[in-house]
């Protein structure tokens, strides 16, 4: 039993070394040929655009907005209880 455990491990050990030289060799291989790539483009590349003018995310009109549905919520979750507090007097 002990054999067949030691060639187990072995032959996991193999195959993690198979994968790791070959993630290896495969990732130089890539910056390799990209650095090839690049290197045969003439001139340096464009300057970036600019970016547009950023728009505000919450316009007044969308503040607004928001404020009256706050407030009807509130209005709509509260009110019985403002009815009934008014009703007592308080």
């Amino acid at each position: 039993m002990a054999l067949v455990s030691h060639q187990k491990i072995w032959a996991f050990l193999a195959g993690v070394g198979v994968v790791g030289a070959a993630y290896v060799s495969t990732r130089t291989l890539i910056w390799q040929r990209a650095a090839v790539v690049a290197d045969s483009w003439p001139g340096s590349p464009p300057p970036p655009q600019p970016l547009p003018e950023a728009q505000p995310l919450i316009t007044p009109e969308l503040k607004a907005y928001a404020a009256r549905q706050w407030n009807k919520g509130v209005d709509k979750v509260f009110q019985p209880t403002i009815y009934y507090l008014s009703e007592r007097g308080l």
